[in-house]
Formats: C-alpha cells, sequence, structure tokens
C-alpha cells in the first residue's frame, strides 16, 4: 500500500451541497405524455424566443425535438420546474447498435436557463429491450445550454451507455450549468458523469459543477467522471467537482478519460473535491490523459483510491515524443492510496508500444521527466547515474 500527499498552505472555502431528499414522490408514465399545447410566449427566434413556465411545456419541447418539429430555435426558462410526478423523457432520440451512430433527433438550438432550476428529474432504464443507450436532460447536444440547475435529480440505469445529467452527448457548448442528485450505473456501461457522458469534436463545456454522486453498481462499468465521462477532443474549463465517483477503470474528478484524438482534449482551471475510488487508472482530475491531451492549471484536494495506477492528477498518462500534451501547473493536496503506481501528479506514464516506463527518461512536448525503477514520477532533487537533478513538483526536469 502506497500513500502520497503533497502539502500546501492554503486557504479553501468548502462549497456545501444543498441536495436534500425530498419526501417521497411516486412517478408514472413519461412527461412527454402530458406535454403541453403551446409554450408560454414566444416564436422562438432569438428576438422571441420560446418562454417555458413549467414541466408541460418543458416536456413540449422534448416532444417537439424528438418529433423534428423544430430546429435552431430559441429556448427561456422564466421559472423554475417540479418534474414529480411522471418520468422524464430526454429532449432529443438517438439510438446506437454495434457501436454505430445512427442519426436521430439532436437539439440544435439556444436553452437559456436564466438561472432557473429543475428539480426532480427522474430517469429510469432498467428495460432489456429499450434500445435508447442515451439519457439525460438533453440526449445529444449540438447547440448551446447554459445558466441552468438541476437538483434532487436521480438517474438509475441498467445497459446504458452515455450518460449525463444535463446532456448524454455534447457537440456544442454547455455553460455555467450544475448537477445534483445521484446517478447509478450497473452492467456493460461507460461515459457516465453529472454534466456531459461523452464529449466530441473540439467542443466545450464551462464554467459547471457536479454535486451529485455517481456511483457504478457492478465492475465493469468504466469511464465515470464528476463533470464528464469521455472528453473526446473537447475543452473541459473552470469546472468543479463535488461529487463522490466510484467505478471500475478510467475513473475521474472532471473527466474519466481526457483524449487528445485530434489533436486536442483540454481541462484547465478545474478543481476536484470529491472522493474518487476505482479499481484501474483512478485520477483527482481525469482517470486517463491519453495521446495529445493536457491538463493546465487543475487543483485536486478529493482522496483518491485504486487498486492500480492513481494519481492526484491523473491515473496514467501515455507518453511519445511527437505528442503535444501537458499536465502543467498542477496541485495535489489529496491523499493517494494504491496498491500499484501510485503517485501525486500521475500514477503512472506509459508508451503505446512497451507498457509502464520504469528508470528512465521521458520526453512529453518539450518537457523532460524522470521515472524509477517503480514506476513512479520523479520530483523534488533526484541522483541518476551519479549525478543530482531537479524536477520540480510537476516532474519536469529543471536541471
Amino acid at each position: 500500500m502506497c500513500i502520497t500527499m503533497l502539502s500546501l498552505v492554503m486557504s479553501i472555502t468548502m462549497l456545501s451541497s444543498v441536495s436534500a431528499k425530498e419526501a417521497s414522490i411516486e412517478y408514472q408514465g413519461v412527461w412527454i405524455d402530458y406535454a403541453a399545447k403551446e409554450y408560454a410566449a414566444g416564436d422562438g427566434t432569438k428576438e422571441s424566443p420560446y418562454l417555458i413556465k413549467d414541466a408541460s411545456e418543458l416536456a413540449l419541447l422534448a416532444k417537439n425535438v424528438n418529433e423534428k418539429e423544430e430546429k435552431d430555435k430559441y429556448y427561456e426558462l422564466i421559472s423554475d420546474i417540479d418534474l414529480s410526478g411522471h418520468f422524464w423523457n430526454p429532449i432529443g432520440d438517438v439510438k446506437r447498435k454495434l457501436n454505430v451512430f445512427y442519426d436521430g433527433n439532436y437539439f440544435y438550438g439556444v436553452f437559456e436557463g436564466n438561472n432557473h432550476t429543475i428539480k426532480n428529474l427522474n430517469i429510469i432504464q432498467n428495460n432489456p429491450n429499450d434500445d435508447n443507450y442515451y439519457y439525460g436532460l438533453f440526449v445529444w447536444n449540438s447547440g448551446t445550454i447554459q445558466n441552468l440547475n438541476i437538483i434532487n435529480a436521480n438517474i438509475d440505469c441498467d445497459r446504458v451507455s452515455y450518460i449525463g445529467g444535463i446532456a448524454s452527448v455534447n457537440e456544442g457548448n454547455i455553460n455555467q450549468c450544475s448537477f445534483d442528485g445521484s446517478v447509478s450505473v450497473s452492467n456493460d456501461v461507460g461515459d457516465i458523469a453529472g454534466i456531459v457522458g461523452r464529449q466530441v469534436n473540439g467542443r466545450t463545456v464551462n464554467h459547471c459543477k457536479n454535486k451529485a454522486q455517481i456511483k457504478a453498481t457492478t465492475q465493469d462499468c468504466d469511464y465515470l467522471g464528476g463533470i464528464l465521462g469521455f472528453n473526446e477532443d473537447g475543452y473541459i474549463k473552470d469546472c468543479v467537482n463535488e461529487g463522490e465517483i466510484i467505478g471500475n477503470n478510467q475513473i475521474g474528478g472532471i473527466a474519466g478519460e481526457n483524449d487528445g484524438f485530434d489533436g486536442h482534449g483540454y481541462i484547465e482551471r478545474c478543481i476536484n473535491l470529491g472522493n474518487i475510488k476505482g479499481n484501474e487508472i483512478v485520477g483527482g482530475i481525469t482517470g486517463e490523459n491519453h495521446r495529445t491531451a493536457s491538463i493546465i492549471n487543475c487543483e485536486n484536494i478529493g482522496h483518491i483510491t485504486g487498486n492500480e495506477y492513481a494519481g492526484g492528477i491523473s491515473g496514467a498518462a501515455g507518453v511519445l515524443e511527437k505528442d503535444k500534451k501537458e499536465i502543467r501547473y498542477c496541485i495535489n493536496i489529496g491523499k493517494i492510496e494504491c496498491n500499484s503506481y501510485g503517485n501525486a501528479i500521475v500514477g503512472a506514464l506509459y508508451a503505446a508500444s512497451s507498457g509502464v516506463i520504469t528508470a528512465q527518461w521521458v520526453k512529453s512536448g518539450n518537457y523532460w521527466y524522470y521515472v524509477d525503477v517503480e514506476g513512479k514520477m520523479v520530483t523534488g532533487d533526484y541522483e541518476i547515474n551519479g549525478v543530482v537533478n531537479h524536477f520540480d513538483a510537476n516532474g519536469v526536469w529543471i536541471n
């Protein structure tokens, strides 16, 4: 068992959870069957957006998007909304089979929450005949969702991938949103998070916060995070996770995996306050930092627990000389517990061809690192071949 802590003196304001379970609520049917006939006002233009005042009008948005009746429209919440009484049918409808995405009914508009709150979002999926792999308030966002808070939510799914409290998949922009409640998943699933399940095509999630517990109840659930399950070439900036994240492999406070598949994949100025627990590849910011992805100016305060490959910033990170990735200006003050390959910043560095790197110099981007015989990235003063070398707190060689 290895326990690592990087101690820093700093002032921290702990943000308390506002989620509280209300009295037992009985749910029956789905909201889309109770949709209003029209919105409160507006014609869907930028100058006169559709105004949504209650749950039935929000269900009308879901109904119209799912039936391809609306595209490139503008919407605004004008009051808080209570979704109790009926289960939620997500806004958008996408089917998947054998890992192939089918054309679906995506959300292409602008949804302005005006800092209002949606409470008692309830999604339960346990039907083996249900071929919908996407769950959240929205399914596939190709527009903009902003200034929205969700509290007292419950998402409980079996055999489903791509779950996000705000959107299951983001191919647009999500700004200033928060999610509180619980997400529970089981069976062979992945890409699960409080804000977005998977982000693609260089899109962004900014200034968002997760307070919910994200929990896998079986051992074959991977890619769980507080903000994003899987960040594929996207940008995550100025986000905070306060929720506990529990899963199997690729488990992170901000993202389960940060993947620079096509030269992007950035996590910047993000903080994890929650406890993160997993089996392999577990990190305070991301479980795995892959290919050309970068993590800059991030901080972990939460307790990180993993069986193998656990780090305060990233559980594992691939290094190839051609990569442009960076893990820079990051701080960990959380405790790291692991049985193999645990470190304050990165649990283990690896090369695609030969696996975990030990006892050698590694160049990543413009920076040199040294990994000791146990596979740990060296920091501080360290003697190599009789010469004392100096490394900063992130493991970068100074001289």
